[in-house]
């Protein structure tokens, strides 16, 4: 076990340090509403995004804005992956495309290659990154329709935050999303 543990955090250190830096304007938001969405994540929206948007909570956090572009908010856990085991805050950067290598079962790694195919036919994007964030950090995989964000907490190995968006541009994910998250 201790092995194992020792093994993926060679594996975490490697793989966090070649995930390109994210890097864009922070401007102040104004009016915001936070809203907790988990034990890992905050986020803050701003007041006149949300005139005319609906929000609901089925499953998790869903934003229909008034331009119909859309978020969602889900948690992933490792015991919902089947890995109970497995450091979750790892996930981002292995569905960033980086390798699957270290003391990985041949069955996690083939998960890990499905999940990638699915992100990428469903996402097609065309840009990664990641920035820093107050307790973590932010993973983007920034598709022309689709994008996927990923928030991890470096106390938290266990869950991790998926937001996903619809129908937003860089520029709209940047506005409505990214300046809410610290």
């Amino acid at each position: 076990m201790r092995w194992i543990i020792l093994t993926l955090t060679v594996f975490s250190t490697s793989c966090f340090s070649s995930v390109p830096e994210y890097k864009f304007d922070r401007t102040d938001i104004g009016s915001h509403i936070d809203i907790r969405v988990n034990s890992v994540s905050d986020i803050s929206l701003p007041l006149s995004l949300l005139s005319d948007a609906k929000i609901a909570g089925v499953d998790g956090l869903v934003v229909i804005f008034k331009d119909k572009s859309a978020f969602s908010v889900d948690t992933l856990s490792s015991k919902s992956l089947g890995y109970p085991q497995f450091d979750m805050r790892l996930w981002p950067s292995l569905m960033l495309g980086e390798a699957t290598e270290g003391d990985l079962s041949e069955e996690f790694i083939e998960d890990i290659k499905r999940s990638r195919e699915s992100l990428a036919y469903s996402n097609k994007p065309y840009k990664s990154g990641r920035f820093k964030t107050k307790n973590g950090y932010c993973y983007l995989l920034i598709g022309k329709n689709k994008s996927s964000i990923y928030l991890t907490d470096n106390s938290n190995r266990e869950i991790i935050t998926l937001i996903s968006t619809t129908g937003m541009s860089e520029e709209k994910l940047q506005e409505y999303i990214l300046q809410g998250v610290f």
